[in-house]
This record gives structure tokens, C-alpha cells and sequence, in this order.
């Protein structure tokens, strides 16, 4: 176990003692602890990648801190929202608790188990579904798609065309729908190895085909021990038609030109 784990549990144990969940939370932590049963690498020694506050969780990513780094959203009230990759649910049951219809969906088993349990303790009105984002059939449409760092994943699970990918959030998306992206590294070879978007600014060209960017910023490494996270670029989309090339350079070029320095990026 590496020692900022140790420490948070630590931490952990001590705030969900206070906050009267310390036997729901040791509960939950002996639950991740069967992903090790899993074919396939999980994240953070199987502690919580994601924290929640409100249950005196800090894990790697608090749910709170990591959505004032999003203060820009300006989500539609009471929309419906899919989150791509929601872990252990915890960033879905916040956004249902201020009112927003929220869907997740996560190929973990036991991340969405322990969704599901988190959701009957707080009855939250949140739904979360167990398979492949690519391979689900939804019957749904959404007003919003969230998808923070989630068109691949850093543990190598995931290894899906961007093309399609994108292609399939813009299908699910209603008329005039946003989309919210989180980039991976874009300080990285741009070698389409996990967690790698050194080739962004070709990922940005891909979405203007399919998406009007309205705001983009950088946001904070969420990661207190600073150990394989660094800080992130956060692109705030609307869906749009299939563009033809000609308005597509119009809309790169308006990214280029809003301030934004890009330039570390180039290759």
C-alpha cells in the first residue's frame, strides 16, 4: 500500500467516525478491495479514486473541490446528465442532490456495487448502469454528457477509436445538447498510450466537426500527492450538425485566437 493511501484512510476514518459512517465506510472500503479479483488494473490500490466530502471521504479526487474547478459548467437546471466512467458514483449523486436527472455508467462491477450502496444510503435518485460505454444500447437522450478524462482510461482498460467514441456522444446527445470534456495529459508523446493527449489539438480538430466550442480553461490536478496527474484541459461544447470544413476552420480558429496558449502543446 503506498503511504498517501495509508494516510487518507487514516483521514478517512477519522471524518466518517465524526460524520457518524465509519462502519458503512469500512464496509465500502472492504468492497473495493475485491477488484483485486478483477482481470483487468483498477486504480489507487483499490481506495476510492474519487472522494466525497459529504461522507468524510476524501480519496483521490473530491467530488466538491473538483466541481469548483468547474465553476464555468452553467449546467441547465434539473437537466439530464450522463456521466461516461462514474466510478464510484459519488460526482452523480452530488449533481442529483442539486437537482439534476443523473446517469452513470462504469464497466467496474464492483465500483458500481459500491454506486449502488452509496445511492440506498443517501436515497438518492441517481442511475447507474454496469457496461461498456461503446457497447450499451441506450434508450435515452441527454441534455448533457459528461466526459472528465474518460474517452480512454490511465489504466489501460479502455483503448477505444476517439472517432467513435465522439461520434457516439454526439448520437446521444439532445439538439443543442453540451458536451463536457476533460482532457488526459496534454504534455504527452501523443502516442495514444493510456492517459496520453499529446495529440490534442487533432482531438480538438476531430470535435469541431461535430461540436461549437463555448469555453475552455485549464483545470487543478486534483491528486493532493501530485503523483500521475497533472492539470487538464476543460472544453465546454454544444452539439451541432456535421460541419463542413470551411465553418470547422472557422471555430479552430476562434480557439486559437481566445487567449488560450496552446503553444506547449504544439508539437
Amino acid at each position: 500500500m503506498r503511504f498517501w493511501v495509508a494516510k487518507h484512510i487514516v483521514f478517512d476514518v477519522l471524518n466518517t467516525s465524526l460524520k457518524g459512517n465509519l462502519f458503512f465506510y469500512l464496509r465500502m472500503l472492504k468492497l473495493l478491495k475485491l477488484q483485486k479479483f478483477l482481470p483487468y488494473k483498477t486504480y489507487e490500490d483499490n481506495y476510492f479514486y474519487q472522494g466525497y466530502e459529504v461522507f468524510g471521504i476524501r480519496g483521490a479526487k473530491p467530488t466538491i473541490f473538483r466541481l469548483n474547478q468547474y465553476s464555468d459548467l452553467e449546467l441547465p437546471p434539473k437537466s439530464k446528465i450522463l456521466d461516461i466512467g462514474s466510478n464510484v458514483g459519488f460526482l452523480d449523486l452530488h449533481l442529483s442532490s442539486l437537482g439534476f436527472n443523473v446517469t452513470g455508467i462504469e464497466i467496474n462491477p464492483v465500483l458500481v456495487t459500491a454506486a449502488n450502496c452509496f445511492k440506498a444510503k443517501i436515497g438518492a435518485n441517481t442511475n447507474f448502469i454496469c457496461s461498456d460505454f461503446l457497447e450499451y444500447n441506450f434508450k435515452d437522450r441527454f441534455e448533457v454528457v459528461l466526459s472528465l478524462s474518460n474517452h480512454q482510461t490511465t489504466d489501460g482498460n479502455l483503448k477505444i477509436d476517439f472517432n467513435a467514441y465522439i461520434t457516439k456522444v454526439h448520437s446521444l446527445l439532445e439538439t443543442n445538447g453540451i458536451f463536457v470534456f476533460e482532457s488526459h495529459n496534454i504534455y504527452g508523446p501523443g502516442k495514444g498510450l493510456p492517459g496520453d493527449d499529446g495529440d490534442i489539438l487533432e482531438k480538438i480538430t476531430l470535435l469541431t466537426r461535430y461540436f461549437r466550442i463555448y469555453k475552455f480553461k485549464m483545470v487543478k490536478s486534483y491528486l493532493e500527492h501530485n503523483v500521475n496527474d497533472v492539470n487538464k484541459l476543460l472544453v465546454i461544447m454544444y452539439k451541432i450538425d456535421f460541419q463542413s470544413p470551411n465553418m470547422q476552420l472557422v471555430h479552430l480558429n476562434n480557439f486559437y485566437s481566445n487567449n488560450f496558449d496552446y503553444s506547449y502543446i504544439k508539437k
